[in-house]
């Protein structure tokens, strides 16, 4: 499901999906949790189908390159087909809306620093919008950020005109965006133990009898059956650290997903990720999402500053804040113009006004509310003492009649 936005509630396209359909910049919602993830980091998966000899063999391949891996930084070109329609869809009712009219091609650059339990995220290109006022593509910067306690994002639009700059801060045990289709295939090839990033649990595959040449290379085949009719197949390569060149996912027999991952041997670090392509298909073998990568750049174990996992909003962002539950807009003394739930308004009008100057006019507020409630109970409480006193005046209590 999509990011619902604070002013209009329309849904912005996720930053996190694995599986295909959603309407925005594809993502899990394959979802990482931090809390589950740190789990792995701190202790690494050695445990895993201890009985299978060969699962035995390439967690240890995999956790000596993580150990010698300790930091990463890398940077790749992205090239996305977005098939007709997959943004906006003609509904009962809703006239003939289609987004896009025809299947178009655009273009990311997004870069990765991993080290420890921090990462880094930046996505330079555009994020689709289905709004009811805004259906297209809109030109977008996102930055996203774990510093080991606080996990952020921002998203910076270009057109400052058609959407205003949004930030969000996640809870420690939420999502964070960092984990999305587009990030698995370089995590899988450098951080490939951490099952919540890569989707590959070693605990459930197993080693299967078929062999595949891929790259020159002949790579044996792991297998998981998520039921009768669900299979996953990843195949690894020995001869390079058993890293995985290509993952399929099938359903009844038809293949609905390919990753395909190509390397390029470092004379000082071993194998690192060249290009990867990701494909799923629909029913009919069309393509529902296609992604070609190619990698611009890969440094291993750089130096890296507390500052390069850090995001702060800039003035004039809206920001949902994930542990308070809360809105704000963040103004340039520091403060903030909180969201006072029941607020209506454009973003203008909120970044115009104080705190709950936009509550509906029908709301008691202040002192006005004490002379709303207070005049009906000052007359109610009249009238009881009247209706008391006549009574009392009947029943013979008060001075004889003359």
């Amino acid at each position: 499901m999509g990011r619902r936005d604070g002013l209009c509630g329309c849904v912005r396209s996720p930053v996190l999906r694995l599986g295909s359909g959603a309407t925005r910049r594809r993502a899990p919602a394959i979802t990482l949790a931090l809390v589950s993830w740190l789990a792995t980091l701190a202790a690494p998966t050695l445990g895993l189908a201890q009985s299978d000899p060969v699962i035995q063999k390439i967690v240890k391949t995999w956790k000596d390159r993580e150990d010698r891996i300790r930091s990463f930084r890398i940077e790749w070109k992205e090239k996305v087909l977005w098939v007709a329609g997959s943004v906006a869809k003609p509904a009962p009712g809703a006239g003939d809306l289609l987004f896009p009219k025809e299947d178009v091609i655009q273009d990311y650059q997004r870069s990765l620093l991993v080290e420890g339990a921090r990462v880094r995220y930046e996505i330079d290109g555009v994020e689709a919008s289905n709004c009811s006022d805004i259906v297209g593509f809109l030109k977008c910067r996102t930055k996203s950020a774990f510093d080991g306690k606080n996990s952020k994002s921002f998203w910076d639009y270009e057109d400052k005109a058609l959407h205003y700059p949004s930030g969000r801060v996640h809870p420690v045990s939420g999502l964070f965006d960092a984990r999305e289709i587009a990030t698995i295939p370089p995590l899988l090839a450098m951080r490939a133990l951490h099952q919540e990033w890569t989707t590959v649990n070693l605990r459930e595959y197993r080693p299967a009898q078929e062999v595949m040449v891929i790259d020159g290379e002949k790579c044996i085949a792991l297998t998981f059956r998520g039921g009768p009719d669900e299979e996953e197949r990843i195949y690894l390569a020995p001869q390079r650290e058993y890293l995985p060149l290509r993952k399929e996912r099938r359903w009844k027999g038809r293949t609905t997903s390919v990753w395909k991952v190509s390397f390029r041997d470092d004379h000082q670090h071993g194998w690192l990720p060249a290009a990867w392509e990701v494909a799923e298909f629909r029913s009919d073998g069309t393509f529902s999402e296609h992604r070609t990568s190619v990698v611009t750049s890969c440094a291993v174990n750089v130096p890296v500053r507390g500052e390069d996992f850090k995001i702060e909003f800039p003035e004039g962002t809206w920001v949902y804040d994930g542990l308070t539950k809360e809105s704000y807009i963040q103004l340039s003394d520091g403060d903030n113009r909180r969201i006072v739930p029941g607020e209506k308004g454009k973003y203008a009008d909120f970044l115009a006004t104080k705190s709950g100057a936009l509550l509906p006019r029908d709301r008691p507020r202040g002192a006005w509310a004490y002379v709303l409630v207070g005049i009906p109970l000052v007359v109610l409480a009249w009238m009881a003492v009247a209706l008391a006193r006549r009574r009392w005046s009947r029943s013979g209590g008060g001075p004889a009649a003359r």
